[in-house]
């Protein structure tokens, strides 16, 4: 045998050498022509994928593009958007697909069943297709039929990837529509829809305006960068008003008691009125004293078909609303103050309890109380309002001992007839006396106790953590079964206020904890129950 040098020997472990070599294939690049999807009908039997209408042209309006720009919101000080460092182009046919297929219009059909788990044109039959140019044509008019999540997702992406090829502006407006409506049939979206509508209104600089008639705070709640969606005018003090009341406050005068159809108007009136001559007079107390400037970076569409040349990073600067505890603190503080003068002016002796505020904020709030005539009634009943303060006044009589003997000895004889008369009317086998240890609460007062037990049951042990104001483990607990810690606390108001007439629960610090006025109320579940 001839000697075998080492290079053979090594050769024989080469097992690439062993599997069969596939046949390069070199597909030429057709020259640049006019997309062919021109002479087929989408009426006609499914013959032509659509992956072979491509049209090779780029639109110049989807060329990369870095920039920074200023103020895009009150909140939103500074953006930079910065071009994706790395070039892919496995979605290009989608984007020129998309870019062919933005101004065709659809023909009415029949809605047609469609799953893909990252929805394009290419993987739909004609049929498919049709009905998705349909439906996008109804939803971009705000008619939103039913339909497949995949064709909801399959609209998201064209959005997002024709950029300027849209009209923007219309196009957020279209997506919110769209989000708001699907939502609810479709949970899945909001994760992500939450995320590509903000870098969406930050690439394009369009705000979000705020209140937004389709978007409510468990929506925004969904967003990490929640305040792109905060969008309003700081020197329109109503607005501005609106909004800290709503998203700087952890006390829902809607929900006391107190608030009711009679009241209602002057409640919206005169606490949404009090606090914006408070922020005329004191503004830089608020956001701009109490808010702290903050970067944050993301990368746009995260989870989206995109194409390279959307997929941007974004650095921003903004005033943040997640750590003021002290500003909401003070809000909550002005609102609660702010009710009990109309609790006041309505007749209700009931007070909400107050931390303290500042004492140029009390000024402007009594005199804003004092200059609207909020500190007498003259819509309640003064004659019975008076006649029950006169039970209390003390009377101006002189002093007669002949009259005090009179009075304690008929009082004697009184107590001695009904003392009597109980002897008589109850068997004396009957009388037992209860123990101090076992209390005898009325009925009335657990039949709601026990309900609201019942009804809150599955929340018991995020409830211990209210009393115990454990914010980490609320968040944790939270976390762990997919909830929002916003939806878990309005649900068990919303109880509280069915059973008790009154919230249970405020914001505090980093989470939430009971309100001192009912922590007893809580704390004596075992007795409820």
């Amino acid at each position: 045998m001839g000697k075998v040098n080492k290079t053979e020997k090594d050769s024989f472990w080469d097992v690439q050498k062993l599997i069969p070599q596939k046949q390069k294939i070199t597909v030429p690049i057709p020259p640049k022509q006019k997309p062919q999807l021109a002479n087929i009908h989408l009426g006609e039997p499914n013959s032509v994928s659509c992956e072979t209408i491509l049209s090779n042209a780029t639109p110049a309006e989807m060329k990369p593009r870095s920039y920074v720009y200023d103020k895009l919101s009150s909140l939103i000080r500074r953006v930079e958007v910065i071009d994706w460092k790395n070039s892919y182009h496995y979605y290009e046919y989608f984007c020129k697909n998309a870019l062919y297929f933005l101004d065709k219009k659809g023909v009415k059909c029949e809605r047609v069943p469609f799953f893909s788990y990252v929805a394009q044109y290419s993987q739909m039959s004609r049929e498919q297709l049709a009905w998705y140019l349909w439906w996008r044509e109804n939803a971009r008019q705000g008619i939103y039929l039913d339909t497949d999540v995949s064709y909801v997702l399959l609209y998201f992406y064209e959005v997002i990837n024709l950029g300027d090829a849209l009209d923007t502006l219309q196009a957020i407006s279209n997506m919110i529509g769209v989000w708001a409506h699907y939502r609810d049939c479709y949970p899945q979206l909001d994760n992500s829809v939450a995320e590509w509508i903000c870098d969406y209104s930050l690439i394009h600089k369009i705000p979000i305006p705020f209140p937004h008639k389709l978007i409510n705070r468990e929506m925004i709640g969904h967003c990490s960068l929640k305040e792109v969606y905060y969008s309003f005018d700081p020197s329109d003090w109503v607005l501005y008003a609106k909004f800290l009341l709503t998203y700087c406050n952890s006390y829902n005068y809607r929900k006391s008691k107190f608030y009711t159809e009679e009241s209602a108007e002057l409640y919206e009136k005169h606490i949404v009125a009090a606090f914006s001559k408070l922020l005329s007079e004191q503004r830089t107390f608020f956001l701009d004293g109490r808010c702290h400037l903050r970067k944050a970076s993301r990368v746009a569409f995260t989870g989206a078909l995109c194409s390279y040349r959307m997929r941007k990073k974004i650095e921003v600067e903004y005033l943040s609303l997640s750590d003021t505890d002290e500003l909401r603190e003070t809000i909550t503080a002005v609102v609660k103050y702010c009710e009990n003068k109309l609790r006041g002016y309505l007749g209700n002796r009931s007070r909400l309890g107050v931390h303290d505020i500042d004492s140029s904020l009390l000024e402007v709030l009594d005199d804003y109380f004092l200059q609207n005539g909020l500190l007498n009634d003259p819509h309640c009943n003064k004659s019975a309002s008076a006649e029950y303060e006169k039970l209390y006044d003390v009377r101006d009589t002189t002093f007669s001992l002949e009259r005090a003997i009179e009075i304690e000895r008929s009082s004697w004889n009184i107590t001695a007839k009904l003392v009597e008369e109980l002897e008589e009317s109850v068997p004396t086998d009957t009388i037992r006396e209860p123990k101090p240890s076992e209390p005898t609460p009325s009925r009335d007062d657990h039949v709601p106790k026990n309900a609201f037990w019942e009804a809150t049951s599955k929340y018991a042990q995020f409830i211990d953590f209210l009393l115990w104001e454990k914010f980490d483990e609320q968040k944790q607990y939270c976390r762990s079964r997919n909830l929002l810690p916003d939806a878990v606390v309005d649900e068990i108001n919303e109880l509280s206020v069915e059973y008790f007439g009154d919230i249970l629960i405020e914001e505090k610090g980093s989470g939430y904890a009971v309100i001192e006025d009912y922590r007893s109320l809580l704390e004596d579940k075992g007795d409820a129950t």
